[in-house]
């Protein structure tokens, strides 16, 4: 008469092997995605810029010209004063609206309006100074920012978390 053996796998020894069945899928979906997200997305096309499109050509520029643009913002920014007493006003008037009894939508908005025309005018005289700047660059030196605004807009998108 024989006798029939039977080995029984310990209860940990499975739980060990389920979890690292699972842990090797998960790493298999991983890599299949990223292969997938890859070649669904080809880096050959340009993308529409998330952040402010001014912001592109900024980042564009080599380290010497963003250095002198934002110098000329900071002279342009000490020359008038006033903006930045107007500014700090206008958030205080915009504390006591949000604060009161009852809202004023009106003047919370000519608040707001007064903060959007101080921007716009900032980004008109960067703007300007942006295009003097363009302009005293050389030929080459107009081509070689090119390419870098066009690896700029050809580089894909980074997650946030």
């Amino acid at each position: 008469m024989t006798e029939h053996v039977t080995l029984k796998t310990k209860r940990w020894v499975r739980v060990v092997l389920i979890l690292s069945l699972g842990l090797n899928i998960a790493c298999v979906g991983m890599i299949g995605g990223a292969i997938w997200k890859k070649h669904a997305e080809p880096h050959g096309n340009m993308r529409a810029p998330m952040a402010p499109t001014a912001s592109m050509y900024i980042r564009a520029l080599d380290q010497d010209g963003r250095r002198k643009l934002g110098e000329k913002l900071r002279d342009q920014g000490r020359k008038d004063q006033r903006i930045p007493k107007e500014i700090r006003q206008g958030f205080e008037q915009a504390l006591e609206l949000l604060r009161a009894d009852t809202f004023d939508q009106d003047a919370f908005s000519t608040v707001m309006t007064d903060h959007a025309r101080h921007a716009d005018d900032r980004l008109v005289a960067a703007r300007t100074m942006f295009l003097s700047h363009l302009a005293t660059l050389s030929k080459d030196e107009r081509a070689a920012y090119a390419d870098r605004l066009e690896k700029t807009l050809r580089q894909p998108r980074k997650k946030r978390d």
